[in-house]
């Protein structure tokens, strides 16, 4: 039978009970003993989630690669380790992970200047990362844009964890220009603002080449550049080790003094750039691709297991 395409809607994975419990395994036992408790809980995702399994399939036939349960296992184990350091992360007073850094010192050059950052991240790896990092080794203010559609019951059991954040967050309203309005204030201000570029919910969008078939990608994180003259820096955060994360920032993007006739083709040069600097980090790590819907918009079969 296909699989109906279905578009991310924001929401998490797992039940209330379930999420509780692992945030009380880290905090009592640490993140080694919660790994293990996930291998048999992203079990029934891998065999029965069949969104999240076409989704997963879609992305390995643009990688040229076959998707068997193994594939689809993996990736779901991914995930789960990326949510377990999220709030490892948060949670205890000295998480266990080291970190690689590459870039901060760009960022912080461009921070210096005073024209504000804009950092275009993805859900690849761990990003929630990044912007504490950024705040913890060079005492930057940076700001996250984000778009809080998760469940009541979820959210209530997520705040102890979200709390203790050392970001400041913008509630992201897809289509009302408040967020604009906010994103810009901290840009002209000299901060950093961070936006995930990699989903697009509403408002203008445009079509790049990913991974050898056109996707759309949201427009606003480098429209934004344009309107304030903030450089654009592409950023992921990798797991490059049972408890390693690398940390990337990519070659700026720079949209200032733009005449109005050059805007839009700047704006979708920078889009394009942002979008190649992605493929690159998705092809090294495509189990850290969180996207678990139909990215390209084509809609997929469900898969057939393949051992």
């Amino acid at each position: 039978m296909p699989e109906t395409t279905r578009q991310w809607d924001g929401r998490g994975k797992g039940s209330s009970a379930g999420n509780r419990f692992f945030m009380w395994l880290i905090r009592r036992f640490g993140v080694l003993p919660a790994y293990v408790f996930l291998l048999p809980a992203c079990l029934s995702y891998a065999l029965f989630d069949r969104a999240l399994r076409a989704g997963v399939r879609a992305l390995r036939a643009h990688l040229g690669q076959r998707a068997g349960l193994f594939t689809f296992y993996r990736h779901v184990y991914s995930f789960g380790m990326s949510l377990v350091d999220r709030f490892a992360f948060l949670l205890l007073r000295k998480p266990p992970f080291a970190y690689e850094c590459r870039g901060e010192e760009t960022i912080a050059r461009l921070a210096a200047e005073r024209h504000g950052v804009i950092l275009a991240s993805a859900h690849v790896g761990n990003w929630e990362i990044a912007g504490s990092l950024l705040q913890d080794h060079l005492g930057l203010t940076v700001n996250v844009a984000l778009l809080d559609a998760e469940r009541e019951a979820l959210q209530r059991v997520y705040a102890p964890a979200l709390a203790q954040r050392r970001f400041n967050t913008i509630p992201m309203t897809p289509g009302a220009p408040d967020t604009a309005v906010a994103l810009m204030a901290r840009l002209r201000a000299g901060e950093i603002v961070c936006l995930l570029a990699d989903r697009v919910h509403e408002g203008r969008s445009a079509e790049a080449q990913f991974l050898g078939a056109p996707a759309k990608f949201p427009v606003g994180p480098f429209a934004l550049a344009a309107a304030t003259g903030a450089p654009v820096v592409p950023v992921f955060v990798t797991k490059a080790g049972l408890l390693r994360y690398r940390f990337q920032a990519g070659e700026p993007v720079i949209l200032r003094d733009l005449p109005n006739e050059s805007r839009e083709a700047a704006v979708n040069a920078a889009l394009r750039s942002y979008v190649a600097a992605l493929e690159r980090i998705v092809r090294e790590h495509p189990s850290q691709w969180y996207n678990f819907f139909d990215f390209w918009g084509g809609g997929e079969e469900e898969p057939r297991i393949e051992h």
